[in-house]
């Protein structure tokens, strides 16, 4: 039996962060995305709840 894996998408634009969140869903059923963030605070908090196994993350945004 195949476990998906929770996935965490991070973003500051929330089209861009829509679209992620879409496309995995729709090209990897193994993956499912449990929850999506604008911040990098808020993705810490999240991570700290949820202990993803997969983090997407923008590597541009700002203050961080």
């Amino acid at each position: 039996m195949r476990r998906n894996l929770n996935v965490l998408v991070v973003d500051d634009e929330a089209p861009a962060r829509e679209l992620m969140c879409r496309q995995i869903e729709r090209s990897c059923p193994s993956l499912q995305v449990v929850q999506s963030a604008s911040s990098a605070k808020e993705a810490r908090a999240i991570i700290d709840s949820i202990s993803p196994d997969v983090v997407f993350l923008d590597i541009q945004m700002p203050h961080e």
